[in-house]
């Protein structure tokens, strides 16, 4: 049952992020400066972390199913996607403001 409570959580904070709104939920770039804020492009990047946000939601739910194997690969695609995330996000210029 508290899986699908946590999984609420997630997808609440994925429609906020989903939306071009609250940056201010995502680690290191709530603490960066404005003037480092100004460089990239917060709506491309609130919506790509949206995105994971939604794929952990789901990992979350499926928890609720106490399935041993389930639970593994949810916890795998959680902990292997927050390094994918991390990595692709600091990587390149994909968030980057144009202009």
């Amino acid at each position: 049952m508290i899986e699908l409570l946590v999984a609420l959580v997630f997808v609440a904070f994925a429609v906020v992020l989903l939306r071009g709104k609250g940056a201010f939920l995502i680690a290191g770039y709530n603490t960066m400066s404005e003037a480092e804020r100004a460089q990239y492009d917060e709506k491309k990047l609130t919506q790509f972390m949206g995105k994971f946000m939604l794929v952990v939601a789901l990992c979350c739910a499926l928890l609720a199913l106490h399935i041993a194997w389930v639970t593994y690969v949810s916890i795998g695609v959680i902990l292997g996607g927050t390094l994918f995330v991390v990595i692709y996000v600091n990587t390149g210029e994909r968030f980057k403001s144009i202009g």
